[in-house]
């Protein structure tokens, strides 16, 4: 009942020309009567109560709309929002100093370009929701696509103004760039939504973080480096969703490359980049650390190295779409706390090589 009563302000506003309209007799003989009514009746409890029922409508639209932002969210919470909190409290932890204020900058960052892009993906991809996703407040019918683009809207502005108040000038600009992306159709293309898309949100996630932890000092060349290899290493795995999405992308007209491969030769083809490149990867990744405290990227390294095992067997053995949701789990765990943690060691060895 909540999340329909939050759905009237921006997902059942009339049209003008279905607006209530009445004479100018009936509303002279209504104002007449209404004032008859105040001179003569005295106020019962009733008109008391009903003139409360206004807060109690705000308190309801309040607690409805932070019901369908748990629905709208829930999917990418992990992979796109609590990164950037993981990041930013190992940075800050090592450098300047985690604090309260910078913790819940961190959060609302993460939770403004979550949404924002999360509101423009519901719209754009309603069919291949009702396939993979009929939880979402769009199948489910507690929000229409009208609305979904109206509070998309407010987000954006959300977004300025707080990108503005913490210089996140860059994180901002992709952020809108990947959005408008997916609100064109270019993720039915392969190539932008893993190799340009994930890329720009991986950088997002790593640039607010540094921002918020270090200030200017983000700005180092050597960071910028570390983070493209980065944004390139992670951008392999989390191919793993277009697999977990593979039914409603098929029928939604994606071209993604488990659609055009198929879902066997799309594991077989991940589990072998995934065995081959990770080595290199994990090396260029831990190189600053190894040449300072090659122990703690020996610590590293064998972290992440269990997130990447449990990955491998996945795509190995799962053949149905609860394996491949489970592998797809493992990769956000392994970015958001594998990688993410190690951040507390690499980040001062990156800025001091």
């Amino acid at each position: 009942m909540l999340q329909i009563i939050a759905m009237k302000p921006f997902d059942a506003l009339p049209a003008p020309s279905e607006a209530p309209t009445a004479s100018p007799r009936s509303v002279a003989s209504c104002a007449s009567d209404t004032d008859s009514d105040v001179d003569l009746a005295p106020q019962s409890p009733v008109g008391v109560l009903d003139a409360r029922l206004p807060e109690k409508v705000v308190l309801n639209r309040v607690q409805g709309e932070c019901a369908l932002f748990v629905f709208l969210l829930k999917d990418n919470l992990n992979a796109g929002a609590t990164p950037v909190v993981v990041m930013y409290l190992a940075t800050a932890s090592a450098t300047t100093g985690a604090t309260l204020s910078g913790t819940v900058a961190a959060a609302m960052m993460g939770l403004l370009y979550l949404s924002m892009f999360d509101l423009v993906n519901q719209w754009s991809g309603v069919e291949e929701d009702m396939v993979d996703k009929p939880w979402r407040p769009i199948p489910r019918g507690l929000m229409s696509v009208r609305g979904c683009k109206i509070r998309c809207g407010l987000v954006a502005i959300a977004c300025l103004a707080a990108s503005y108040f913490y210089s996140l000038l860059i994180p901002c600009m992709l952020c809108f760039l990947a959005t408008f992306g997916y609100s064109v159709g270019w993720d039915k293309n392969c190539i932008f939504r893993g190799f340009v898309f994930m890329p720009m949100v991986f950088m997002i996630h790593f640039q607010v973080s540094m921002r918020l932890a270090l200030g200017p000092s983000s700005d180092s060349r050597a960071l910028l480096h570390w983070a493209v290899t980065f944004a390139a290493y992670y951008s392999i795995p989390f191919l793993l969703q277009d697999l977990r999405d593979l039914e409603g992308d098929a029928k939604g007209g994606r071209r993604t490359l488990p659609v055009l491969l198929g879902a066997r030769n799309f594991r077989a083809t991940l589990f072998v980049l995934l065995a081959v490149l990770s080595p290199p990867g994990f090396y260029r990744l831990l190189g600053a650390l190894v040449a300072q405290q090659a122990s703690l990227a020996l610590v590293c390294a064998l972290w992440n190295s269990l997130f990447l095992i449990a990955i491998l067997y996945m795509l190995a053995t799962g053949d149905c779409v609860k394996a491949h949701r489970l592998a797809y789990k493992l990769v956000v765990f392994m970015y958001t706390f594998g990688t993410g943690p190690c951040l507390y060691f690499i980040v001062p060895s990156v800025l001091a090589s």
